[in-house]
């Protein structure tokens, strides 16, 4: 029988975000969770959803400041 994975004893973060983060916790409405799983879903490379959360308000902010430009 294999052995259950373990997860790491410390709150150790994906290289990716090992930098400065803060964690979050939102509520959204289902439908609104709905949309970002579709976008993502788009996606060639499939980013979980976190990761998909995270490029949508980055595109977002970018199409602000090129809108107040």
């Amino acid at each position: 029988m294999a052995k259950p994975q373990r997860l790491p004893a410390d709150d150790s973060m994906p290289p990716k975000l090992d930098d400065d983060i803060k964690r979050l916790n939102i509520i959204v409405p289902a439908a609104w969770a709905r949309r970002v799983d579709n976008w993502r879903r788009h996606q060639d490379d499939l980013p979980n959803f976190s990761e998909a959360v995270r490029r949508l308000v980055e595109i977002a902010l970018e199409r602000e400041k090129k809108t107040k430009s």
